[in-house]
């Protein structure tokens, strides 16, 4: 018999209210005899939990998964990462030494370096407390903006704000958005926001991995099709990358003043679009500062 749980367990994480639908899946992890029931309920309710910041419920209805049900490698990786996630939250630099070593990372630094390096201004919307924005210490401003955990250095404007109705007083030539996308409800709103405050956006996202890979994710599989239905056009350049253990992630850049595809990154174009766009500003200063002709 169907659960009358389900609809509002279902309605409440497909809209993120992950404080309303972590006891809601909680419940009907308890209550259910059906064994996939049981799992996929389970899951829901310790990914809810850990979006809600209680980490501690999440990882208890996580090992209760695990006790009660067959052996399900995807869940005990899932209490894995968990643990992983606990252990982080002890230690945040622990969770960017492991993650500074994956091969994605090294691919997107160098492609961020060639757009970015000489650019006036650069956000991260989703660091995690991460120093990416280090990468680019020669770029006057650098926003760091994170519902829970900005990322706080000397040089660095941290805001901790919800990114969909966060609205800056300027417009950034740069927006990285680096494993993101696939954790917010509504992908569609949140890309547009970001092509609309930024002039060039560089994502990465997990490729391809299947729906059941991680409960963090409510978008998976992602690919390029479901990536052009949320930034309703196609990337000028995508970079595809597998880590050693076979885990893949496409890394995208759109740029609003072009939609032509790139066999490379053009590191030309941006240096000289960056300097040219200083030059536009010295010269109309210096027109401002001269006063109106007799």
């Amino acid at each position: 018999m169907h659960d009358p749980r389900l609809t509002d367990a279902n309605e409440a994480y497909q809209a993120g209210r992950w404080e309303e639908c972590a006891p809601l899946w909680e419940a009907i992890f308890s209550d259910t005899s059906d064994l996939g029931e049981k799992r996929l309920a389970g899951r829901r309710a310790a990914y809810s939990y850990r979006r809600s910041g209680n980490l501690t419920d999440a990882l208890r209805v996580l090992r209760s998964l695990v006790a009660e049900l067959p052996p399900d490698p995807s869940t005990r990786r899932e209490l894995a990462r968990f643990e992983i996630a606990r252990r982080r939250s002890q230690g945040p630099d622990k969770y960017w030494l492991e993650r500074q070593r994956f091969l994605y990372i090294q691919v997107t630094k160098e492609i961020a370096r060639r757009i970015a390096g000489n650019a006036d201004s650069i956000m991260d919307v989703g660091s995690n407390g991460t120093p990416i924005l280090d990468w680019f210490p020669e770029v006057p401003i650098r926003v760091s903006v994170d519902l829970r955990k900005p990322y706080v250095a000397d040089g660095i404007e941290s805001v901790k704000e919800d990114f969909l109705t966060w609205e800056p007083s300027q417009r950034f030539d740069v927006g990285l958005c680096l494993q993101v996308l696939e954790h917010v409800a509504d992908a569609e709103a949140f890309a547009q926001h970001l092509l609309r405050l930024c002039e060039v956006v560089i994502i990465s996202v997990p490729y391809r991995w299947p729906e059941e890979a991680s409960s963090y994710h409510v978008h998976d599989p992602v690919d390029e099709e479901k990536l052009k239905t949320w930034f309703h056009r196609e990337p000028n350049f995508t970079y595809r990358i597998a880590e050693l253990h076979g885990q893949e992630r496409l890394i995208s850049v759109y740029d609003d003043q072009s939609h032509d595809q790139w066999r490379s990154v053009p590191e030309d174009l941006f240096r000289y679009r960056w300097s040219l766009r200083g030059v536009d500003r010295l010269l109309a200063d210096d027109g401002d500062q001269a006063g109106p002709r007799p």
